[in-house]
């Protein structure tokens, strides 16, 4: 067909395909490169003390943990079989979550917009966040958390498009493998009953079993956890409720706070782009009686107004804020795709640009910081360089090494969580490495019989507790970037061995502090 004999409809139509090819293959682009970049950044970015810490429960054969439920160290395991004791063989699992996670939310994005740019907009947004982008290649509950919950959040969905029951057994299976991943899953229960009760056609699902079937499926997969909290006096539902209820008293700089780091970590304008999105898409969804929006955009809404309530007696850690995010941004991109149905209100024809803007934004900040983490030898801000604050122990374990070989000694015992962690993370095998005092933490764990043997104890410069006998020792520099970030003392141990089955009531037992 000659050019001359296109309709100007045809024209038009053709023309716009061209585009949303053109801008779909520059999003591939970007993806890949985010992609190529995290990958490479995981692969040489020493693991910090909590994946360090995570790691060590995937070595260990027991059904649920203190801080956490086990999925984390499920997921470890998985890469560690597959790829060995490698930074990526532990971190592979997670790499892997997060662009599943994404694709899931891009499918809901697509079902209710009909648009395929605004999916592939929404895995971009979530890529060039730090939060996302960046956290998503360490090991991280939040990670399984989002995967779980987003895999959960898509079979509602398919299950209002295809009005099929059996989908309310994947929600099931999904809601129990999301609360085998992180205790904050439970946060997304309003999220559910809003999807039940607020659209009249989804309440005649009460009047069902398969709800309830659901209810029980989430509730079987979780049983091991129950089951392990009901043998040890309720430990971690005890220990993590500090957090759902306890704090400090009220300080409005813990909410600064929290509003700041949202900012840098979200992104200056995406931040404040996905709060009036979601609260956009959930008035929407109410008056257009659409669940799985109405689901989404609820799941981030509360969690946002919950950890913000929090902030006013609490510290925000930062990783607990992640796993709310995604299903934020995939809300605001179905709330600000179109006007509200009922409404004069007008979607502003610039909305596309304050995505554009906020991603680009975002995409600086992420390079900036990959830049950082891989290819710098600089340290930001010295010793308070966060990527510094938790490296420099390989020198350390050397050390330890050498000290062993040199006497002797058959054990390494620490008395802080971190200093465990990364110890026996470069340590490897070649040396048992024992938290001697908050033991509550290891509930479970293989203990060798240390009676009759001699070791070595590892601590910060000055924080030496006085459970362990002894004093001197040999002093050994944390060094990351020719920063000091820290000395460790590593003092002999002779004729004394540590406790490392405690009973509940002793001083070596002792959860620690979370308030």
């Amino acid at each position: 067909m000659n050019v001359e004999s296109v309709s100007p409809p045809a024209e038009t139509a053709a023309i716009a395909y061209w585009t949303v090819r053109r801008q779909l293959a520059l999003i591939a682009g970007a993806l890949a490169v985010l992609t190529v970049a995290k990958l490479f950044a995981g692969s040489i970015l020493e693991l910090r003390t909590d994946e360090a810490y995570h790691w060590a429960w995937s070595k260990e054969w027991v059904v649920s943990y203190l801080d956490h439920p086990p999925m984390v160290a499920w997921l470890v395991r998985l890469g560690t079989s597959l790829f060995g004791d490698s930074l990526f063989g532990a971190r592979f699992a997670f790499l892997l979550a997060m662009p599943i996670a994404e694709l899931l939310l891009a499918d809901i994005v697509r079902r209710r917009t009909g648009s395929l740019q605004a999916a592939a907009t929404v895995v971009l947004a979530m890529e060039s966040t730090i939060h996302l982008g960046g956290i998503a290649m360490l090991i991280e509950p939040s990670i399984p958390l989002i995967l779980f919950s987003s895999l959960m959040f898509w079979a509602l969905s398919k299950l209002e498009q295809t009005g099929d029951a059996l989908w309310w057994l994947l929600v099931g299976a999904a809601a129990g493998l999301a609360l085998l991943s992180k205790y904050m899953a439970l946060l997304f229960v309003p999220a559910i009953l809003a999807f039940l009760l607020v659209p009249p056609r989804n309440r005649r699902w009460l009047f069902t079993p398969w709800p309830w079937i659901a209810g029980v499926i989430s509730l079987l997969l979780f049983a091991p956890v129950l089951w392990w909290n009901f043998q040890n006096d309720w430990a971690s539902f005890r220990f993590q409720g500090v957090r759902a209820v306890g704090g400090h008293g009220m300080d409005l700089g813990n909410l600064t706070d929290f509003l700041a780091l949202s900012l840098l970590l979200i992104g200056p304008v995406l931040a404040p782009l996905v709060v009036f999105g979601s609260i956009r898409g959930a008035i929407r969804a109410f008056r257009e009686a659409d669940g799985t929006t109405l689901a989404i955009s609820v799941a981030f809404l509360f969690f946002f107004g919950y950890l913000a309530i929090r902030a006013l007696s609490l510290d925000i850690n930062t990783s607990w804020p992640v796993a709310m995010w995604p299903f934020g941004i995939a809300a605001a991109a179905i709330g600000m795709s179109h006007p509200v149905a009922g409404t004069a209100a007008r979607l502003p024809r610039t909305v596309g640009r304050w995505w554009l803007v906020a991603i680009c934004i975002n995409l600086v900040l992420l390079a900036g910081a990959h830049y950082h983490v891989t290819l710098d030898a600089g340290a930001w801000g010295g010793n308070r360089d966060p990527i510094g604050r938790d490296d420099g122990y390989a020198a350390v374990g050397d050390a330890v090494i050498a000290m062993a070989e040199s006497g002797g000694y058959g054990w390494v015992a620490t008395t802080d969580y971190r200093t465990y962690a990364a110890l026996r993370w470069q340590l490897r095998g070649r040396l048992p490495v024992y938290q001697i005092n908050q033991r509550s933490r290891y509930i479970g764990f293989a203990a060798t019989d240390l009676e009759g043997t001699n070791g070595l104890y590892v601590y910060p410069d000055g924080r030496a507790d006085e459970l362990v006998p002894g004093d001197g020792g040999v002093a050994a520099e944390r060094i990351w970037r020719e920063q000091n970030e820290g000395t460790m003392i590593i003092r002999p141990v002779d004729g004394w061995s540590p406790d490392l089955t405690p009973p509940r009531d002793s001083p070596l037992y002792r959860w620690p502090d979370l308030a």
